[in-house]
């Protein structure tokens, strides 16, 4: 047996397989990369420490059929009493899609909410939903799922 032959062999098929995981690992890489991420994480602490001291949540259907709905969108705060004169939009995009929609939501009394949207895919949609009133603004992310 040619043992030289068997090591070239081997050293050869294993850089083969380290060039193809590179090559694999720059195709399907993810470009999302945060530019700040130290100023992106002290901004997100102080929204999750605001959003303590305020104590608002919101509260969304979790599914809904696709084509042309109503999204009610409820925001509550501490005690679960409706926070009223609020602005209200809703960012929706599609989970493994790259389309976000954005629209405004309409006080439809009570301290209620709603949206007017067109959902044509089935699937999951993340929903960014943000509030604001009074110079206060947090961004609350939901899930809801699309029939």
């Amino acid at each position: 047996m040619n043992y030289k032959a068997l090591i070239i062999a081997i050293l050869l098929g294993g850089i083969g397989i380290v060039a193809a995981s590179v090559a694999v690992g720059i195709a399907v890489r993810d470009d999302e990369v945060e530019q700040n991420a130290y100023e992106a994480g002290l901004r997100f602490d102080a929204t999750m420490k605001r959003q303590a001291q305020l104590g608002w949540r919101v509260e969304l259907p979790r599914n809904i059929r696709t084509g042309s709905v109503v999204i009610p969108v409820d925001v509550l705060d501490r005690n679960g009493v409706a926070v009223r004169n609020a602005t209200v939009n809703i960012e929706l995009s599609r989970r493994g899609g790259h389309e976000t929609q954005t629209y405004p939501c309409s006080t439809i009394g009570n301290g209620r909410y709603a949206a007017d949207v067109n959902l044509k895919t089935p699937g999951y949609w993340d929903a960014n939903v943000r509030v604001a009133r009074q110079g206060d603004a947090l961004h609350f992310n939901e899930t809801i799922y699309v029939q």
